[in-house]
């Protein structure tokens, strides 16, 4: 290797190093969401509604399930009405009780509608007063289905400690 082609590389390593550092500061690692608490749902579809106009990393949650079982996550481009597309499909199996999961889920700039499928018990918690809460360029509008965005967000539902960052190696640390 020639002494540019070593310069260049540093360099390129350099760049990669600073970009990942500006993504930290920009948009750092945090939970979103209740810890876990609330009545058992067992209806499909309802999720968490959310639009973001960066790229996001979903990475860990916490779901407090009813019974053991299969659960499928599913994260679906949402158009706010009736349409929710599947963007990412995760199945992962639960025990009776709180389960921390890994989603790793990219979102590129857009609205979407995380939730999953099939009637397995899971907690969602009421959210009296739900304001949209807004950061980094994450909006979490509330709780919400295909087909039923005019009622009031009045829950958020089963994925409770939610961790959101700008990259998958970003996230927080388990302590």
């Amino acid at each position: 290797m020639s002494d540019a082609e070593s310069t260049d590389d540093e360099l390129a390593n350099l760049l990669t190093r600073l970009n990942h550092a500006a993504d930290l500061l920009e948009f750092p690692a945090r939970r979103v969401g209740p810890a876990p608490h609330g009545a058992e749902h067992t209806n499909a579809r309802w999720g968490v509604h959310l639009r973001t106009d960066r790229d996001v990393h979903l990475g860990r949650a916490t779901v407090h399930a009813g019974e053991s079982g299969g659960l499928d996550v599913v994260l679906g481009e949402y158009d706010g009405g009736d349409r929710s597309e599947p963007v990412h499909e995760r199945g992962i199996d639960v025990d009776a009780g709180i389960n921390e999961i890994d989603l790793d889920m990219a979102l590129e700039p857009g609205e979407y509608l995380l939730t999953r499928e099939g009637s397995l018990p899971l907690r969602r918690a009421e959210w009296n007063g739900w304001k949209r809460r807004s950061r980094d360029g994450l909006e979490l509008i509330g709780g919400s289905k295909p087909g039923d965005f005019t009622k009031p967000n009045r829950y958020w539902y089963y994925f409770f400690d939610l961790h959101v960052a700008a990259r998958a190696d970003a996230h927080l640390d388990r302590n």
